[in-house]
């Protein structure tokens, strides 16, 4: 655990100021260790909420991102 959160400090630290890619590495590596002390270890429908995750967020933002572009743009034309 403790090498974990030095790792995540570590990336941090470097400039790996993207959270996303410093968190899946480590959640990578948790996966990395729980294969090699056996598939039995590694809790399936955890994997499976963290795979749906990563797939969900770029379309949630990018959905968030044109909805807040469309608002931030909007102009008021008065009725004649």
């Amino acid at each position: 655990m403790f090498s974990l959160l030095g790792g995540i400090f570590l990336g941090w630290s470097l400039g790996a100021n993207d959270a996303g890619n410093v968190f899946g590495s480590a959640v990578g590596a948790i996966l990395g260790v729980g294969i090699v002390k056996g598939i039995n270890t590694v809790s399936r429908q955890t994997l499976a909420n963290v795979l749906i995750g990563w797939f969900l967020t770029p379309v949630i933002a990018t959905f968030i991102a044109i909805g807040l572009y469309f608002a931030i743009h909007l102009r008021y034309v008065p009725k004649p």
